[in-house]
């Protein structure tokens, strides 16, 4: 999504140049059997997302606690912690549903709009949080 900040993009572009190096570490000794063992990769990059999306879910928490506040730049400011949480695993999300992706892409985009109105509205944001929780919840279910 292009609506957040450059601190934003620079955490993030932080994050993907340690995740590059430390996927690059494992794979000095491909000789070992642990080395050639995928078995734990995939249950922890599960694991891993699934940690995120209950951040997420927290961080919609927090959004809807400001909106319900009149706080609209806190909600914002969280609601910005959600995004920069979702761009951790919107690849793999996209991989496994692309429905799904759209969804969430969709109500994201609809919480966003809704905090940036200039008289930003408590129901209509808590609507478009509320659809976004339970797009993350349809989601999540897939999950076994």
């Amino acid at each position: 999504m292009n609506h957040f900040s450059k601190k934003a993009i620079a955490g993030m572009l932080s994050l993907l140049v340690l995740a590059a190096c430390s996927n690059n570490q494992p794979s000095a000794d491909n000789s070992s059997p642990a080395a050639t063992s995928d078995s734990s990769t995939p249950a922890s990059t599960e694991a891993d997302a699934k940690s995120t999306f209950a951040t997420m879910k927290q961080s919609l928490e927090r959004t809807t606690k400001a909106v319900n506040t009149d706080d609209f730049d806190l909600a914002k400011q969280e609601f910005e912690g959600f995004g920069q949480n979702w761009e951790k695993i919107e690849d793999g999300v996209r991989e496994q549903s692309k429905e799904l992706y759209k969804q969430i892409e969709q109500s994201m985009d609809n919480v966003d709009i809704s905090l940036k109105d200039a008289k930003p509205d408590k129901t209509k944001a808590n609507t478009a949080i509320q659809s976004l929780s339970t797009t993350l919840d349809n989601y999540m279910k897939t999950w076994k």
